[in-house]
């Protein structure tokens, strides 16, 4: 029997409520500690692996030829030649140069360089993982849920093309919402400050942090501003008065994406090592400065659009962040395989607070890697951006289904399933259950 003012998590463990029917936060700590040293030592050995595996040498990636000048610089004590030669990221370089100093630990050399400033970026994505396999009830659920995370595949494309920041960014963006489902809005402040700072992208996950806070909007805000600030700030003073090239969009022009069909046949299209690219189509001209606006503005339009939804769970503005950041894959020309990263740990972190397994993460993980890993080798480019748009456009059909059908039309489609489970809600939360140790009771339809 469990008595007034206790409940019992999934694993039986038993907790004391406070009188507002919340537990304190020393008892979810003593329950759960011993149930996380497995899991952060499994995410202490992926990292591990993965790093392993993937920072075996930063020459003719982008690191190369984008990171390594400046990091060369600050290594060796010229800051303003480090700033005169950040990229346009440059956010993200400042953020982890104090990881320049363990490089002479790791070996001194430019391979040891690139490892240094990338594995933080493998810690956060590892400290990501551990906090969800927190929000699942079932072992199996939780265990999976931290293996998509933390040993992805596509993980490892990221660190091979020399963009770790990609996996800073998805854990800041999805971290910055799941802190903020927890009320708590200065937190969710700063790390969507530090997001944005990391990678432009990040403004995508301006709505859902908004439609994950109950109130505390003003200081969430202000956190995002002074986070901001503290990254993008230094560079922005340091390059002032200095002409920067514009950049070009449509430079890069790959298969995987929207505007594909839109290019011409007919030009001599080569990659960036100057090797020929057969059946390429050429960018049209008008294209260079439409994508990246345009996918802020979807982005905002789809947040404003969820924000109009009737009975709209709190959770679901971690399905509106997988949503609009696989959009912007779809959008982006540039669009290559570690872009829908942030996409799939948003994803993941949605199943996981709804208690589920993490098929469409891994759904996503695994049409990626088809059709942009495996694919090429086999198809035309045109055959591969078919290949590709024939389940991404579905693939978002079903998110956007997810996020926009109203309470009312959810609970009227329960035949239809979205990754292994119904696309109607369950009935509301009790308030004296809990799905994990990690979370609260809550108010019914909260």
């Amino acid at each position: 029997m469990v008595a007034a003012g206790e409940t019992r998590t999934a694993q039986g463990s038993l907790l004391r409520l406070n009188a507002d029917g919340r537990c304190p936060i020393t008892e979810v700590m003593q329950v759960t500690r011993p149930r996380l040293l497995a899991p952060v030592a499994f995410a202490a050995f992926t990292t591990f692996l993965m790093a392993w595996v993937g920072l075996g040498s930063p020459g003719f990636n982008d690191f190369d030829n984008e990171a390594l000048p400046p990091y060369t610089a600050l290594r060796a004590g010229d800051i303003a030649g480090f700033f005169d030669k950040l990229p346009g990221y440059g956010g993200s370089l400042l953020m982890r140069a104090p990881a320049v100093l363990i490089s002479d630990w790791l070996g001194g050399g430019d391979d040891a360089l690139f490892r240094a400033v990338s594995i933080p970026c493998l810690l956060a994505l590892a400290a990501l993982g551990v906090a969800l396999f927190s929000l699942q009830d079932r072992p199996a659920a939780a265990w999976l849920t931290l293996a998509v995370v933390t040993l992805n595949p596509l993980t490892l494309r990221a660190l091979e093309t020399g963009h770790a920041e990609e996996l800073l960014g998805a854990a800041l963006c999805t971290g910055a919402v799941l802190v903020a489902l927890r009320g708590r809005p200065i937190a969710a402040g700063v790390l969507l400050g530090l997001a944005i700072g990391n990678k432009a992208w990040a403004l995508l996950a301006i709505g859902p942090v908004a439609l994950a806070l109950r109130s505390g909007y003003a200081r969430a805000a202000a956190a995002t501003v002074l986070a901001g600030a503290l990254t993008w700030g230094p560079v922005l003073v340091a390059s002032a008065g200095r002409a920067h090239p514009a950049p070009v969009t449509g430079a890069i022009f790959q298969p995987w994406q929207v505007w594909w069909f839109t290019g011409e046949h007919g030009h001599e299209v080569r990659g960036i090592t100057g090797a020929i690219k057969p059946g390429f189509r050429a960018a049209p001209t008008w294209l260079s400065a439409v994508p990246h606006p345009l996918i802020v503005v979807v982005g905002f339009a789809l947040s404003a659009a969820a924000a109009a939804v009737r009975g709209r769970r709190r959770e679901d503005a971690l399905l509106l962040l997988a949503l609009a950041l696989f959009v912007r894959c779809w959008l982006d020309p540039w669009n290559t395989t570690y872009y829908v990263i942030p996409a799939v740990t948003a994803l993941a972190a949605w199943e996981a607070m709804r208690g589920r397994m993490p098929l469409g993460a891994l759904a996503l993980t695994g049409l990626s890697w088809l059709t942009l890993q495996t694919l090429p080798g086999a198809l035309s480019p045109d055959l591969q951006a078919a290949a590709y748009l024939a389940w991404a456009l579905p693939f978002t059909g079903l998110l956007a289904l997810r996020v926009f059908a109203p309470a009312t039309a959810r609970a009227q489609l329960t035949k239809v399933r979205l990754f292994g489970s119904p696309l109607s809600t369950s009935a509301p939360v009790s308030v004296t259950a809990t799905r994990s140790s990690m979370r609260t009771p809550t108010a019914p339809g909260r």
